[in-house]
């Protein structure tokens, strides 16, 4: 497990994804195994998207149970972010944390994967510790990220990451 202490600029994304102001820290924060988990005294979100622009890597976490609102709240979010990715970019999707999605929310990831396409994806690399979390990615994929792009799946983050 790669726990650890949130920096600073995490804390700040934290307070402010929380609507909080003063770099105040959300009520409780788990950083584990890559992923980011917050939880707010108001909202409760359970999809994370962030960017590491150095390695040119989007990472959308997915835990416990993900609802369709939740990923059209993040749709603005997920905008911002592929600015700051250069054409080539990788997708790192992380399912290992999830235990239910609703399949209405599948829209949403389609959504998510054309605007990626548009940006110019090169590669997906994803977690799906277990296959019955797979509510259709694989599927989506073929429609919504094109032909030509790679895309692998592992059981575990450290698998994932070492195939980015």
């Amino acid at each position: 497990s790669h726990c650890g202490q949130l920096g600073q600029d995490q804390a700040a994304e934290l307070a402010a994804i929380c609507g909080r102001g003063g770099g105040e820290m959300p009520k409780s924060v788990v950083v584990c195994d890559f992923r980011l988990w917050y939880f707010c005294e108001a909202i409760t979100t359970m999809f994370l998207a962030t960017i590491n622009p150095k390695l040119n890597l989007l990472t959308m976490s997915y835990g416990q149970h993900v609802t369709p609102k939740e990923l059209q709240q993040q749709r603005p979010q997920i905008e911002q972010l592929l600015k700051q990715l250069q054409p080539g970019f990788c997708i790192l999707t992380d399912l290992s944390g999830l235990d239910r999605m609703d399949y209405a929310c599948a829209p949403q990831i389609e959504h998510n994967m054309d605007l990626c396409r548009r940006k110019g994806v090169g590669k997906v690399v994803r977690v799906i510790s277990d296959p019955h979390k797979d509510i259709g990615f694989r599927v989506m994929s073929y429609f919504h990220y094109g032909h030509g792009i790679p895309i692998t799946t592992h059981e575990t983050v450290a698998e994932a990451m070492a195939d980015l």
